[in-house]
């Protein structure tokens, strides 16, 4: 028994749109996952750049002087010195 030319032809144009509408709806999934990826790098980009500059401004050498001087780092403590034999036999 043979099928007649136009049914296959028909049948293989209906598989093909099948085909053709599922790739379509795939596309604009994935279109859709670009565009959020975008976004995220976009949002991405933009904090790595705020990040950077907290960095600079922390490393700074006014940051850091200022910070110092909050923090009374400029006053020097009496360094104690074990030359003498009363710190070393103090527990004795």
């Amino acid at each position: 028994m043979k099928l007649p030319v136009n049914k296959i032809f028909s049948a293989l144009c209906i598989v093909l749109v099948v085909v053709n509408i599922y790739i379509f709806v795939k596309g604009i999934a994935l279109g859709e996952d670009v565009s959020f990826y975008e976004k995220e790098l976009v949002r991405l980009r933009q904090e790595n750049i705020e990040v950077e500059q907290n960095i600079y401004t922390l490393e700074s050498i006014t940051k850091t002087a200022s910070m110092a001087a909050t923090l009374e780092f400029g006053n020097y403590n009496e360094p104690i010195f074990i030359d003498k034999p009363q710190y070393a036999l103090k527990n004795k």
